[in-house]
Order: structure tokens, then sequence, then C-alpha cells
């Protein structure tokens, strides 16, 4: 079986927390993502000072979003701060199939084994064991090797997943947010390291 190449586009953003928050809430106000574009562009919601960057800030939020159903962007636009970073957490996971495969093969498995420490080495053996399988971790240069490491533990630190440096802290997923993963069966729950 030939596997799904890996996007590796997540250099350019990290959580991007108030930007998911800001295109849910005016999605589910407008009911038209073209609308959400060109509203966020005209009137520079993101605030950001070039077209450029607005641009690609929107592009990768959107992306990011635009898969989940009205209740989970409901949650993003409304729920608590834990609701909100899961599901975009979880969106993330949804876009960025390597970033799961970090979060469950990885994480999770150090948390039932009761290892707490996370580094970059765990993500560096993680990715030369996948670059067997997949060519293009084999093609970028390290210094975007070394922006995806940058972003994925500030995406990490960002969902509470990591604290105090690189130290796991297991999650308690909210009832709201296990019932939005169980339901699609998209990504298994482990993305979020549980204590058992």
């Amino acid at each position: 079986m030939i596997e799904q190449r890996y996007n590796l586009g997540f250099t350019g953003g990290a959580l991007l927390y108030r930007d998911s928050v800001l295109l849910a809430k005016l999605y589910l106000d407008l009911k038209d993502w073209d609308k959400v574009r060109k509203t966020i562009l005209e009137q520079n919601l993101l605030q950001i000072r070039t077209l450029a960057a607005q641009r690609r800030i929107y592009s990768e939020t959107y992306t990011r979003i635009k898969e989940l159903d009205n209740e989970a962007l409901s949650i993003i636009a409304n729920g608590s701060r834990e609701e909100q970073t899961q599901l975009i957490w979880y969106a993330i996971c949804l876009k960025y199939t390597i970033i799961r495969d970090f979060a469950v093969e990885v994480i999770s498995n150090k948390v039932k084994k009761f290892d707490y420490d996370i580094s970059d080495a765990d993500f560096h053996v993680f990715y030369n064991n996948k670059a067997i399988q997949h060519d293009e971790l084999n093609k970028i240069s390290l210094q975007s090797k070394r922006r995806l490491i940058i972003n994925l533990f500030k995406m990490l630190k960002d969902t509470g997943i990591v604290i105090d440096g690189k130290r796991i802290k297991p999650v308690i997923v909210a009832s709201s947010t296990k019932k939005i993963i169980v339901s699609e069966g998209k990504v298994p729950l482990e993305i979020f390291p549980q204590q058992k």
C-alpha cells in the first residue's frame, strides 16, 4: 500500500488560535467561506500588515477549519478556551497527518509508558523512521525541518499538551471535543495524551 504524502506546510503558522476563532465566528454568521475571505481581507480583520501575509494566514487557518462541521465551528467560536484549543488541535491533526502520527505514535505512547519528557530528539527519530516510507521527508532542507520542529512544539505548547519547556501534560479531553472526534472517526482520540 502506498502511503499518502505528508503535507509539510505547517511551517507558516503555529496554533493560530485567535484567527481560528475569528474565522469560525464569521463563517457561522455569514454561512459562506467566500464572504468570510472577502470580509477578512477587505477589513484586515487578522490585523496583519501586508496583504500577502494576510492571505497566507487566512489560507492556513481556513484550510484547517473548513472541514469541521457547524457543531465544531460553534464550539471554536463560542466554547471555553480548553474546548476551542482542543478542536483547533483536532483540525490541525486532520490536515497534517505527520502531526497526527507524531501525537499518536510518540506523545501518547510515551504517556502510556509514564514517560513525560519530550525532546527534539524524539521528533528526529520519528522523522527518520517515517522518511523510509515518505520520501518527501528526505527532500526538505535542514532549515525547513528545523521550522517544522519549532512550529510543532509551539502548537503543542499552545494546546497545553507540552508544558515547562518539553514536558508532556496528559489532557482531559472535553466531552464536546470527545463526542465530535469519536462520532466523526477520522482521527484517533490518542491525538491527546491521556492517562489511563
